[in-house]
């Protein structure tokens, strides 16, 4: 059931993604800061990416410790909208007179209820546990409309995949990319408990390529007329396991990027028959890192 529900979800992207999207344009903004924790961080690394820092990702934590500023806006995206720290740093932006606009799938969340505005995703937690999967794709379309930036929905779901080996990869990105690396990484922590790792792409070079072992595979996520990665690629191509997914052009290449490593990563999971991510299974963890963020 882990691999047909994640299969399930990527298939819903193109109908669920538009409906976010539109939503998200009649809010759009120039500039924001995106205020998000996990998969909603990753989100918020993938925007600032795409529009080159004009949204600016934001950690909530780190925020509380900062001066809410009133010409720019806050948008804080948390599905569940549920999420502590997001919520403290929601109400101390309100309180020094910022705006905020929420990004989640839960209207009657006390996030909705701070912001001033609220883009609502149209999602719903599937029954059987899986890792984040369309949640983040959404959060990331809300995004990519609040921003303004055109997404050809079928372009996206011209799936490629790419066979994914061993458990501690090393993701590494450029821009958008950087925040797709991060996401994936994620999911290596959630699906297997393994020790992934995510760099950005010049930072990659000099030093983290040192901690690359034989049986590790490095998963390259380049952005549009990326030198660097193509360098990499033909420096270290023999002496490295590199896969690099680089399908679409400008600025919806991450959102192709994403849909990419989902399909690769349901194919492992079934390649490795995996019924049950490992956050299910660590369930000590699991109880720690909840006490921890709600």
């Amino acid at each position: 059931m882990l691999y047909e529900t994640i299969v399930e979800e990527i298939a819903k992207t193109e109908v669920y993604g538009r409906k976010i999207y539109e939503k998200a344009l009649q809010n759009r903004v120039n500039k924001a800061y995106v205020i998000g924790a996990g998969d909603s961080y990753a989100a918020a690394l993938t925007v600032q990416g795409v529009t080159y820092g004009k949204f600016k990702a934001m950690d909530p934590y780190e925020g509380l410790f900062l001066q809410a500023k009133k010409d720019i806006p806050y948008i804080v995206v948390s599905v569940s909208g549920r999420t502590r720290e997001n919520i403290r740093v929601a109400r101390k932006i309100k309180a020094e007179g910022g705006r905020i606009i929420a990004v989640t799938s839960n209207p009657n969340s006390e996030l909705a209820s701070i912001a001033d505005s609220v883009v609502l995703i149209d999602y719903e937690k599937p029954k059987y546990p899986i890792p984040g999967t369309l949640s983040f794709t959404l959060s990331t379309i809300a995004l990519y409309g609040l921003a303004g930036i055109e997404v050809d929905f079928k372009e996206i779901m011209k799936i490629e995949q790419k066979k994914l080996v061993g458990l501690e990869p090393i993701f590494i990105g450029t821009l958008g990319g950087y925040g797709v690396a991060y996401y994936s990484a994620l999911k290596f922590y959630e699906t297997f408990g393994s020790k992934a790792r995510f760099e950005r792409t010049e930072q990659f070079c000099h030093a983290t390529m040192f901690s690359v072992r034989e049986n590790d595979q490095i998963i390259m996520y380049p952005t549009t007329g990326d030198v660097k990665a193509s360098e990499i690629m033909e420096k270290a191509g023999k002496a490295f396991d590199i896969i690099v997914y680089d399908r679409c052009e400008g600025e919806i290449k991450p959102l192709c990027q994403i849909v990419d490593f989902q399909k690769s990563l349901a194919e492992y999971i079934r390649e490795l028959g995996l019924r049950r991510p490992y956050y299910i299974v660590a369930k000590e963890v699991l109880e720690i890192s909840s006490e921890l963020i709600y």
